[in-house]
């Protein structure tokens, strides 16, 4: 989760506040649970190019991806979620 990585946040308080993390959705991972990485995700899914070799990392770029991601997923992660 990025919001651990950068010390704001632990996974389990990222969980129950109800955010969305891309890593943990099991329908956005690999079959064996290990997750996806965000610009594989963003290319097959959505069809956008992020975190190219040899460009400048936008983060930016990823939010959006991530934003689009859960847009497209929204019903089915809210209702996972829900479940949980």
């Amino acid at each position: 989760c990025d919001l651990e990585a950068l010390g704001v946040m632990d996974r389990g308080a990222a969980l129950r506040v109800s955010l969305r993390d891309t890593a943990v959705y099991r329908p956005l991972c690999h079959g064996n649970g290990k997750p996806k990485k965000l610009r594989v995700l963003a290319r097959h899914e959505l069809g956008l190019l992020i975190q190219q070799p040899g460009e400048e990392h936008h983060p930016v770029d990823d939010a959006r991806a991530a934003m689009y991601l859960y847009l497209k997923y929204r019903q089915q992660w809210d209702h996972a979620i829900q479940r949980s």
